[in-house]
């Protein structure tokens, strides 16, 4: 019983609750959409019920004012307000009462439901890496999101306003290339509600291709020597700081050790002291910070490294010793680069002070030159290079230079081949001037106080004259600015003309004509000692005979001019060739005399035989008429009684006008005797010579 009463008092008691003061029901109100958060442009449904009866008019309030019909969409029995595209208008408090149809009862209000109507969200996009730009073979991811409840939210996403055809949040790229550069974008739709955001702010993807470092050497030289820092340096253009670097030489990575270190990330690669296993073709290669990306490998940068060169000691003067006042001049350059380099001096292994009295030294220490040569100054010399500012680099010793130093001057020797000092027209005379110490010696020739022309250590006189003759030396000089010089001996040689030679005629007159021959004799006047001759005939120069006499005979009439010389064993060896003997005159009157002999022999002989015929027949006359006989043909006694008889024959073949012999010639024989010696002086007679196949010369009158 008690139960019963118990649960009675409960249904009681739920009753009272449901009707209110008055009984009258209270209106319901609820958003029929699924969901709370509603945006603008989506469709918006609220419906308000009154339980326990259906006899109710609903009318609708917003914010405590009554919505009209106009702005919303109500159901038929108005328990339905729709808004088919909510706005910002359509946010507020929104409340129903209800009024019954048939009884008048006190409206009864709904409780306030609170409708919020939100913008659009727009979705943004963000890199999921710190980077914006990225390099080919990179992986890139993007993220699309909403502010507010973004797991609502579906994605799509553009390239350049074009779609990728991809949803999510998330749009990864793998590897990327350069054709997916460009401003990426995104939009949001709401899962299953026709809600779609604008798009997103753009989100620009640079896309790279992976640079290539470069090598640089930071030392300003190459190549380098060994001791030597070296330093080289890679880099990438774009951003260097991003990367780190990897160095190859050879195409074997380069790792730490004594003399090798890296700094600034591994773009600077420094080499303490360079050896020659050094040398070779660096490359790099850059590895970006935290990214898996890794350039190619730069182009090479050759290396060179050279063993520090010894520098070369040579004489600029071309004599290793030289004499006291003499200049001396040396050079020491490096055989590569010499202009790098400045030079150190050294005698007998000891430093060259740079202001030693005598010596003086190039500007950079190349050429050491001794004005005045000492003995102090003899001695082994040598040099060492240091580069131009590069202090750590210096040369070993060059081999050392031996430079002698004479006590003395020399003496040229002047050597006279032969040795005479009478020598003889067209003698060769060779002079020979000698330095019997060091070398590169010039010589100059003097006859008196004139210069002769240079001809070396030598000076020959090919055919000697009187000019030649006088006093000679020689200087020996070598060296310039000014040179060094020495005089010699003096010779003096006279020069005399040879010996002449003369050609004279042996045969007599009568001989002319009663021989068939003519002998020539050669003689060399003025000396006394015993000649041997050597006969020459017209322009031959080969030898006619070697006899101090020579025959001409009569059928040789083309050899027209005969000449001789001496020679002999002792000087003068030979002496001048004689005068030309011309036997053309000779035979040409001798052949004219001969034809007019003949002419008078045979006109005697026609007068005689015509005297005899006029006697025969003549006639007789008388003693009266009788002429006085005169003796046509003088008898020899007549002729040498006479003191007018001239000798015909004498007259004719001289060529010589003769004086009228008078009675005061008494020492002149006026008979022509055989004996008599014909005059030997001939008028020259217009010759032509022409060669016959025996070698001898014809006369043409």
């Amino acid at each position: 019983m008690e139960l019963i009463e118990l649960f009675c008092i409960i249904c009681f008691t739920a009753l009272c609750t449901a009707i209110d003061e008055s009984g009258i029901p209270k209106p319901a109100i609820k958003l029929n959409t699924a969901w709370s958060q509603v945006f603008y442009t989506e469709r918006v449904e609220l419906s308000c019920t009154v339980e326990g009866s259906s006899e109710w008019n609903i009318t609708w309030f917003r914010d405590s004012k009554e919505i009209q019909a106009d702005h919303v969409v109500l159901s038929t029995d108005g328990t339905t307000l729709s808004i088919p595209a909510a706005s910002v208008v359509d946010a507020g408090k929104y409340m129903c009462e209800g009024q019954h149809k048939n009884r008048t009862l006190t409206p009864y209000k709904s409780d306030e439901l609170t409708l919020k109507v939100d913008e659009i969200p727009v979705p943004s996009v963000a890199l999921q890496t710190p980077w914006s730009a990225f390099f080919t073979s990179e992986s890139v991811e993007l993220k699309c999101s909403m502010e507010d409840s973004p797991d609502l939210w579906t994605y799509t996403w553009y390239r350049g306003g074009v779609s990728l055809g991809s949803e999510g949040s998330d749009l990864t790229i793998s590897q990327v290339r350069p054709e997916h550069a460009g401003q990426y974008t995104c939009t949001g739709q709401l899962k299953g509600r026709p809600v779609k955001s604008e798009h997103s702010k753009a989100q620009s993807l640079e896309v790279k291709e992976i640079p290539v470092p470069s090598v640089a050497l930071q030392t300003p030289w190459s190549p380098v020597f060994t001791s030597e820092s070296v330093e080289l340096k890679c880099s990438m253009e774009d951003s260097p700081d991003l990367w780190t670097y990897t160095w190859y030489r050879g195409g074997q990575e380069v790792v730490q050790e004594a003399a090798v270190s890296f700094g600034s990330e591994g773009s600077v690669l420094t080499i303490s002291q360079v050896r020659p296993e050094h040398a070779g073709q660096y490359t790099c290669t850059g590895q970006l910070k935290g990214r898996p990306v890794k350039s190619e490998p730069s182009k090479p940068q050759s290396l060179e490294v050279k063993e520090i060169p010894v520098p070369l000691v040579a004489l600029q003067t071309p004599w290793p010793d030289v004499f006291p006042s003499e200049k001396a001049e040396m050079n020491c350059k490096m055989q590569d680069s010499p202009d790098d380099w400045t030079y150190t001096w050294y005698r007998g292994g000891q430093k060259m002070a740079v202001q030693e009295p005598g010596v003086s030294f190039g500007s950079d220490g190349s050429q050491l030159v001794i004005s005045s040569a000492r003995q102090e100054h003899e001695g082994e010399y040598n040099c060492t290079g240091q580069l131009k500012g590069r202090a750590p680099v210096t040369s070993e010793h060059s081999k050392p230079l031996s430079l002698s130093v004479y006590d003395k001057k020399p003496t040229p020797e002047l050597i006279q081949d032969p040795g005479h000092r009478k020598m003889y027209a067209k003698e060769s005379i060779k002079f020979s001037c000698k330095v019997s110490a060091s070398s590169g010696w010039e010589f100059h020739w003097f006859k008196d106080s004139a210069k002769l022309p240079n001809q070396g250590e030598n000076y020959t006189i090919p055919s000697a004259s009187y000019v030649n003759a006088g006093a000679h030396r020689c200087r020996a000089t070598r060296g310039q600015e000014p040179p060094f010089t020495t005089d010699s001996n003096t010779i003096t040689i006279n020069v005399e003309e040879r010996p002449r030679a003369t050609v004279t005629l042996l045969t007599g007159w009568s001989e002319v004509f009663s021989a068939d021959r003519l002998d020539l004799k050669c003689e060399v006047h003025g000396s006394e000692d015993t000649w041997n001759y050597t006969w020459f005939g017209g322009s031959e120069q080969s030898p006619l005979s070697f006899n101090a006499k020579h025959p001409v005979m009569s059928k040789d009439v083309n050899q027209s001019h005969y000449s001789c010389m001496g020679n002999r064993s002792s000087r003068p060896l030979y002496s001048q060739r004689s005068e030309p003997f011309k036997t053309t005159n000779l035979l040409l009157k001798r052949r004219v005399l001969l034809s007019i002999s003949g002419c008078l022999f045979f006109g005697i002989i026609a007068v005689f035989i015509g005297c005899i015929v006029m006697r025969i027949t003549r006639k007789p006359v008388t003693s009266e008429d009788k002429p006085e006989e005169v003796n046509l043909f003088l008898t020899r006694a007549e002729l040498q009684a006479s003191d007018v008889a001239p000798c015909p024959l004498a007259e004719y073949v001289s060529d010589e006008e003769k004086p009228a012999l008078t009675k005061d010639a008494e020492d002149i024989d006026p008979v022509c005797h055989e004996s008599t010696p014909l005059p030997l002086s001939f008028s020259e007679v217009e010759a032509e010579t022409s060669e016959t196949n025996g070698g001898l010369k014809s006369f043409k009158y």
